[in-house]
C-alpha cells in the first residue's frame, strides 16, 4: 500500500509538472496566418491551427500508448525480488496486478480517445448545421474543432505516464 501511495504521489508531481507543456508548445507556435483579416483568410488560418493542434493530440495520445505498452512489458518479463535474494509469490502477484492493471488502462484509453473523436466530430457537425451558409462558417467550425482538441490534450496530459 506504502509503495501504491509513494507511486501515486509521484505520478501526481509528474503530471503537474508536465502539465500543458502540450498546450504551451500550441500558445507558443507563431502562426503566420494570424495577420489575416478576410473571412477566407481567418477560415484558412483557423484550419492551420486546428491542423497543428490535431498534430500535437495525436503525438501526445501515441505516447501515452509507447509508455504504457512500456510498462505492460516492465511487468511482463523476469520478475526480479523486490529487495532480497528470493523471489516470492507476492513479486509474481504484484508483478502480474500491474501488468493486467496497465493493460486495462491502455484499453480504456483507446476506447475513450474513439469515443471523443466521435463527439468531436458530432459537435463539429452540429456547429456547422448551426452557421451554415455563412462566410465565417468554416472558421467557426475550425475554431471549435481547435477548442476541442486542445481541452482533450490537456485532459491526456493528465494520463501521461511519463516524461
Amino acid at each position: 500500500m506504502k509503495l501504491f501511495l509513494l507511486f501515486s504521489i509521484s505520478f501526481l508531481a509528474t503530471s503537474a509538472i508536465a502539465q500543458s507543456r502540450v498546450v504551451d508548445a500550441y500558445n507558443d507556435h507563431h502562426f503566420p496566418c494570424d495577420s489575416g483579416t478576410s473571412s477566407l483568410e481567418i477560415n484558412l488560418c483557423t484550419g492551420e491551427k486546428a491542423d497543428f493542434a490535431d498534430s500535437l493530440l495525436n503525438k501526445l495520445y501515441h505516447k501515452i500508448l509507447k509508455d504504457l505498452d512500456k510498462e505492460i512489458a516492465s511487468y511482463s518479463g523476469t520478475v526480479s525480488p523486490k529487495g532480497g535474494n528470493k523471489l516470492d509469490s507476492s513479486d509474481i502477484k504484484f508483478a502480474i496486478e500491474q501488468r493486467n492493471l496497465n493493460t486495462r488502462i491502455k484499453q480504456n484509453l483507446v476506447k475513450s480517445q474513439q469515443q471523443w473523436l466521435k463527439t468531436r466530430s458530432a459537435d463539429c457537425e452540429v456547429q456547422r448545421s448551426m452557421c451554415e451558409g455563412g462566410s465565417g462558417c468554416i472558421g467557426e467550425v475550425n475554431d471549435l474543432y481547435l477548442r476541442e482538441t486542445l481541452s482533450r490534450i490537456s485532459q491526456l496530459e493528465e494520463f501521461s505516464v511519463s516524461d
